[in-house]
């Protein structure tokens, strides 16, 4: 999304210092809901800018046709040259510039990637392509993901200019020659358009909800509205003043409407941003051909500067919420208050000296035309190249003093020996007599949380964050698409017992340990999987973004049970993320109570077939290491805690066990110390590779206790 950086919003009536007002809202609450996640829908800022782009660029195509008699495509391409490139050009620089100094070298590399894919305008298929969920992801974001719809809108312009020129060529040619005629033509395929578009967003949002968010088939519809309103400007000029304000007013109130209700469940582009798109385009129809009165909170002064820079705004604050947030570890008022300084600064320095200057100038202009512009206005070129040197200047300056104002102190000698001391757990054939595993690791555990400085890991972290080192055989039977159930059992063929898994990515993270216990010599245990990546194991429709994923998942929890029934089981392991839910049918958070019944209602499925039904609580979430983990960081801005949202999810799931005669298992211990401190790496090895999952060495190393313990509670005995 991106405030369209025209020439002053313009009309029949010439400037409309409501749309730039309207241009602030849509920034601001985008940039309120990046940063403090508040308001929860502040992400439709995206449809309002959409709706001001589609009225304001055809507006000026259809002005130009009506002056010239034609479109020139060389010029409308040369002013978004000049409008766009050269601001959007500088943010990507000094990015993926600042992403070299801040982040280690997996994220550097992603960042540069995506910054490369931002530069030729198809970031929005990039981001679709690799699965980014832009309200959910587990992994890092990227600081170059709002350049998705830029990509939207250069795409729909590279098409748009030509259709307007052939619609109303072809009315002439079939001997429509009434401008008039011509124009209502290019209403009703305006029209089909926006109906085509809009109802493959339905579809697409419920088939594939990452791919319909950012694609460009998707949000067509939403550009195509506005510009259908600048079709219509004729009638809505007819519109009497007394009607003007309570449009005005009434389209103000909808998108605060839904910047309120609307949150991150909601279908989105279709229907969801009906709603921000309509009540957008009141705001602007009620300004056609005259000024709105009263009106003050998108006509006063400070609302029309931000509008203004709007495009700066948007522009540079996704880098700078992601930068800083890696620089100023916690979301402490001091991060807050720097990010907010830092954007308003910068915003206005690339306007001023970059941004205006070059839009204005003559720069590619064709030779006749610049010889024509006064002098004044060629100067504004060098001066914009000027102002780009002094924003990296001054960017460079900025990000070296917060980076060196946190030294980076290096740990005891011991400190790192201890944290980084090799252990021989999960190296070899798992062994429940090590009667000091558990010792071990809790010591570990110990040392890594007075580590003051990155050891050497083995796997390094940067390995780990690029790549998921899963063995294929189990991603290949966790997919929505698995192979047979004997390519999904691992052990001994003969085995006299069974253990069955089932659960969410968290669980699959968990198969690697559990397959090391039952593939150890002499094991009575066979291990068989229904686990499914995105796919949580509980009655209760769970929302996912992956519309594939959720499609599947009735299937295969039905199947689960199934399968139970049909082999009964010795033990049956169900583990679920305990991050938050969301219902799928009531878009609404999954509460407590909720998941009770829920986990309830699906673990007393598997009691009349299993011995024994074991809920095994998840590594708990609170820190994310994709992100924490920079050039500016320390192991302790990585240590994560025993959250509420954790501890309350683990007490439920606790007397939920004990309702069904179950087992509840604890898993803090093998990776938090007593106190609740949980550490990103033990014993040399690195503990997850994002928010929730565990990386398949630390699986390995854990083995050998999750055995002894549960050994000691009974289970896995030979």
């Amino acid at each position: 999304m991106r405030p369209f950086p025209a020439d002053r919003p313009s009309s029949s009536r010439g400037f409309r210092p409501d749309i730039e007002g309207l241009r602030a809202v849509a920034v601001i609450f985008v940039i309120l809901e990046h940063l403090f996640g508040w308001p929860k829908g502040g992400f439709v800022g995206v449809d309002i800018f959409f709706v001001i782009s589609g009225f304001l660029i055809t507006g000026l195509l259809l002005k130009e046709q009506a002056r010239t008699g034609r479109v020139s495509f060389l010029d409308f391409y040369r002013r978004r040259i000049r409008r766009i490139i050269p601001a959007s050009t500088l943010v990507l620089g000094i990015t993926v510039v600042g992403s070299y100094f801040v982040f280690q070298q997996s994220r550097f590399h992603s960042i540069g990637g995506d910054s490369l894919w931002s530069l030729v305008f198809l970031a929005n298929w990039h981001f679709a392509s690799i699965g980014t969920d832009y309200f959910t992801q587990a992994g890092p974001t990227s600081p170059l993901q709002h350049y998705w719809s830029l990509a939207v809108e250069e795409q729909f312009y590279l098409v748009w200019p030509l259709l307007i020129a052939v619609v109303l060529a072809a009315g002439w040619f079939i001997g429509k020659r009434s401008r008039t005629t011509r124009i209502v033509i290019l209403g009703v395929v305006l029209v089909l358009i926006i109906a085509g578009s809009f109802t493959w967003a339905l579809y697409q949002t419920r088939t594939n909800t990452t791919v319909a968010y950012f694609s460009t088939l998707t949000r067509a519809w939403e550009l195509g509205f506005g510009a259908l309103l600048a079709v219509m400007t004729p009638q809505f000029a007819r519109m009497p003043g007394w009607l003007r304000p309570a449009l005005s007013w009434v389209g103000l109130a909808g998108i605060v409407v839904s910047v309120a209700v609307l949150s991150t469940a909601d279908f989105f582009p279709a229907p969801g941003a009906a709603l921000p798109v309509a009540a957008a385009g009141l705001v602007i129809v009620a300004g056609v051909d005259r000024p709105v009165r009263f009106i003050w909170p998108i006509t006063n002064v400070v609302a029309r500067y931000l509008g203004r820079i709007s495009y700066s705004l948007y522009l540079w604050h996704f880098p700078v919420i992601i930068l800083f947030a890696a620089l100023i570890p916690g979301r402490t008022t001091r991060y807050f208050v720097v990010v907010l300084a830092v954007l308003l600064v910068v915003s206005v320095l690339a306007f001023h000296l970059i941004e205006d200057p070059i839009r204005s100038s003559s720069w590619l202009m064709p030779s006749a035309a610049r010889d024509a512009v006064p002098s004044g206005r060629r100067a504004p070129v060098a001066r914009g190249m000027l102002g780009a040197l002094l924003i990296v200047t001054a960017c460079g300056v900025v990000l070296t003093t917060i980076y060196y104002a946190k030294p980076l102190s290096k740990a005891q000698a011991a400190d790192i020996a201890a944290a980084a001391e090799p252990t021989s757990a999960g190296t070899g054939p798992v062994d429940a007599r090590e009667p000091k595993a558990g010792q071990v690791l809790t010591a570990q555990i110990a040392a890594a949380l007075t580590a003051t400085s990155w050891p050497t890991l083995n796997p390094s972290l940067d390995s780990v964050l690029s790549s998921d080192s899963t063995a294929r055989d189990i991603n290949a039977c966790s997919g929505p698409k698995p192979p047979g159930l004997d390519k999904c059992t691992w052990g001994n063929a003969g085995a006299k017992k069974t253990v069955v898994v089932m659960g969410d990515s968290v669980s699959v993270a968990y198969l690697t340990a559990l397959r090391d216990i039952v593939t150890t010599k002499g094991s009575p245990w066979r291990l068989i999987s229904y686990s499914m990546f995105g796919c949580t194991f509980v009655d209760i429709p769970i929302h996912n973004s992956d519309s594939a994923l959720q499609n599947a998942c009735p299937a295969r929890k039905a199947s689960a049970i199934q399968g139970v029934a049909t082999l009964k089981p010795d033990l049956v392991i169900i583990t679920n993320t305990y991050e938050p839910r969301t219902n799928a049918d009531t878009s609404a958070i999954v509460t407590l109570a909720q998941w009770r019944d829920g986990m309830t209602s699906f673990a007393a499925k598997m009691t009349p077939s299993a011995k024994k039904v074991m809920l095994l609580a998840p590594p708990p979430s609170d820190v994310n290491i994709a992100t924490c983990y920079t050039k500016a960081s320390s192991p302790k801005d990585c240590v994560s805690t025993l959250t509420d949202q954790w501890s309350r999810l683990a007490a439920v799931e606790k007397d939920v066990a004990a309702n069904i005669n179950g087992v509840f298992v604890d898993s803090s211990s093998w990776f938090c110390s007593r106190q609740g401190q949980c550490p990103s790496f033990v014993g040399g090895i690195p503990v997850k590779r994002d928010l929730v999952h565990m990386t398949s060495a630390y699986a390995d190393k854990i083995a050998p206790v999750m055995l002894a313990d549960l050994q000691s509670d009974g289970y896995f005995l030979s």
